[in-house]
């Protein structure tokens, strides 16, 4: 999915569990990629994000 100039991708987990089902969004923009966790059961962003920056 792409809104404005920002390119979304969704990718599950592969272990599914009540509890978790946490997969992951990565938000790629011109200059870095957002990479950010989320409980995809209950809707929920998870405590977990990481930015890789592609300017360096």
């Amino acid at each position: 999915m792409t809104i404005g100039n920002v390119h979304f991708v969704n990718t599950p987990c592969y272990h599914r569990n009540d509890d978790y089902g946490t997969g992951y969004v990565f938000e790629a923009y011109e200059d870095h990629v957002v990479l950010r966790a989320r409980n995809l059961l209950k809707s929920e962003w998870r405590d977990f994000e990481y930015i890789f920056d592609l300017a360096s």
